[in-house]
């Protein structure tokens, strides 16, 4: 059944080109915040036509377009992430800025790291149960989120929270080693030192090949990843 999930969102992900340009157009000027919210907007509709769908069903990509509603629930959705991650985080903050004891330090990053899996876990459940019931509320009512997580099985949901993470890393390893055999050919060097002394030499040329790298990252790697990952979480949340 999960391997049924992953395959079916790898195979969501890979129908519409297009669509993976037009969210990457987003991903590529993130920097400048606002695009986030519609990424997030975007990813909320995937989820919700997963969560009304089913596994290696038909159902198509979400049409970008009606921004207002786009801004509004990539807004709800970052809320609610803000909130379910909000005390790893603080506990982290804690404990690098107001003791110098390296004991307290690393237990506050093992149960930071701790806490922020089991709430990332907690909120990637979240998200679809609010857009199933289309009411922030339901983003913390914790009650059907336990009996959720109860009805798919805490370790098969488990291990589907890790094997998502695995596979985007992998994907993501992919494409750096790919990305930068091409540069390794384009450069004519054999070795990683060789990288750093051919871009002494044509800096420029290294810069440029740099550029492509995250141009394409941006436009292809990270909004394939945000598909396939908001069509998993609402599939896994539809098998309860």
């Amino acid at each position: 059944m999960i391997l049924d999930i992953y395959k079916d969102s790898l195979e969501y992900a890979s129908k519409d080109f297009d669509s993976i340009l037009k969210l990457g157009i987003f991903t590529l000027f993130s920097f400048i915040f606002i695009p986030i919210f519609f990424i997030e907007g975007y990813s909320y509709r995937v989820i919700k036509v997963a969560t009304n769908g089913m596994i290696n069903g038909d159902e198509p990509l979400p049409k970008f377009g009606n921004w207002k509603d786009m801004f509004i629930d990539g807004l709800k959705v970052i809320v609610v992430k803000l909130i379910y991650l909000v005390v790893p985080v603080v506990i982290f903050y804690l404990a690098s800025e107001f003791t110098n004891n390296i004991g307290v330090k690393i237990l506050a990053v093992i149960i930071s790291v701790i806490l922020f899996i089991v709430l990332d876990m907690f909120s990637m459940v979240a998200i679809p149960n609010m857009a199933q019931n289309d009411s922030f509320k339901s983003a913390f009512d914790f009650e059907g989120i336990f009996n959720t997580l109860s009805s798919i099985g805490w370790l098969r949901y488990f291990g589907f929270y890790i094997g998502l993470r695995i596979i985007e890393g992998v994907i993501e390893l992919i494409v750096f080693a790919v990305l930068l055999l091409i540069f390794l050919i384009f450069l004519g060097v054999g070795s990683i030192s060789g990288i750093f002394a051919s871009i002494d030499t044509v800096s420029v040329i290294g810069l440029v090949i740099i550029a492509l790298f995250v141009l394409f990252n941006s436009l292809v790697v990270q909004p394939f990843l945000t598909i396939f990952d908001s069509r998993s979480i609402g599939l896994v949340y539809n098998i309860r």
